[in-house]
């Protein structure tokens, strides 16, 4: 007695759908990973750690490529695969409209969860901020400072120099300026490549969030922290920034 086995085409023509699955499987798989990166910001600012914020945007952009593929492949089989095996036109379209609603998510998820990744990665600085850097003591040593060495666009400062409360952060570099009120202010900054994450510090009565430092002193468009995406108080005259 022999045993009938249903041949391959058969079975692919039976579970053509199958294919499918595979791909909204691998979208999902991706966008979760997408996700995390909100998660991985957040704690890289908790951390003053950019590293691992930036390897993850990197893995994120090189698959996107391949998710790209994914999505084509996805809609090509979207217009002409489910025309032949989907007869029902009724139920062929309510399909497609669940497959682009949720594509449409997909793309949604993505496109918020790498614009709020700058803000978590800034949330989680200015916490480490708040447990890690002592404002009144640099604001402190600030009054101690002549304003006649802060003059200029970018007047870097050796980090020998600072104050303990700015050197026990080991920061990369620092430097000093003057507001607008023409009082000092430092500003102190990690970072890597192309983006850089710090603080400033200037006088209690400054709005560090509002005020760029004095325009005769900084004709430069990038000094100061005036080129910052992103920017957190920290405490009265200070403010935590990240710029890219």
């Amino acid at each position: 007695m022999t045993e009938c086995r249903p041949s391959r085409g058969r079975l692919f023509a039976r579970y053509w759908y199958v294919v499918d699955l595979i791909v909204f499987g691998l979208l999902s798989a991706y966008i979760l990973y997408v996700r995390s990166y909100h998660e991985v910001s957040y704690r890289s600012g908790l951390q003053h750690n950019g590293a691992p914020r930036f390897a993850t945007g990197i893995y994120i952009g090189f698959w996107f490529l391949f998710a790209a593929v994914l999505v084509l492949i996805l809609l090509f089989r979207l217009s002409v695969t489910w025309s032949k095996r989907i007869s029902d036109r009724k139920k062929r379209w309510m399909l497609r409209g669940l497959a682009i609603a949720v594509l449409g998510l997909y793309w949604g998820v993505f496109r918020v969860t790498l614009r709020s990744s700058g803000d978590a990665f800034t949330l989680g600085l200015q916490e480490y901020a708040r447990a890690n850097v002592d404002v009144p003591a640099i604001q402190a040593w600030l009054r101690t400072v002549d304003p006649k060495d802060c003059l200029g666009d970018t007047l870097r400062v050796r980090i020998e120099g600072l104050p303990e409360a700015i050197k026990s952060l080991k920061p990369q570099w620092a430097s000093l300026h003057l507001d607008t009120s023409r009082l000092p202010a430092v500003r102190f900054a990690w970072g890597g490549l192309d983006e850089e994450y710090g603080v400033v510090v200037a006088s209690i009565g400054t709005d560090v969030l509002r005020t760029p430092p004095a325009q005769e002193e900084a004709t430069d468009p990038n000094a100061f922290y005036q080129h910052a995406h992103y920017m957190r108080p920290l405490a009265p005259g200070a403010c935590v920034y990240y710029a890219f």
